[in-house]
């Protein structure tokens, strides 16, 4: 292992609590927008909510839970159907 590939292995990695925090808040959004036909916005938050899925599979991979994250792409799909 080199001097960076310790530092990288030291570094700060949000907790997934943290990013399900964040998923939180985007899908209050999404509510939201949704009631209020704000299609663009509803078309944001999801890509959001996305970068939040994609950060744990990232950071926090090798959870059991997070293992279990794409039991989410069905119900993501129908609701990116919905909002187009």
């Amino acid at each position: 292992m080199t001097n960076l590939e310790a530092k990288l292995a030291d570094a700060y990695k949000p907790g997934l609590g943290d990013l399900m925090s964040g998923i939180q808040v985007h899908h209050a959004k999404l509510w939201f927008a949704g009631q209020n036909e704000n299609w663009k916005l509803a078309e944001f938050e999801l890509h959001e909510i996305d970068e939040g899925v994609d950060d744990i599979r990232n950071y926090q991979g090798a959870r059991k839970e997070s293992q279990l994250i794409d039991t989410l792409s069905p119900a993501m799909a129908r609701v990116r159907a919905a909002v187009k």
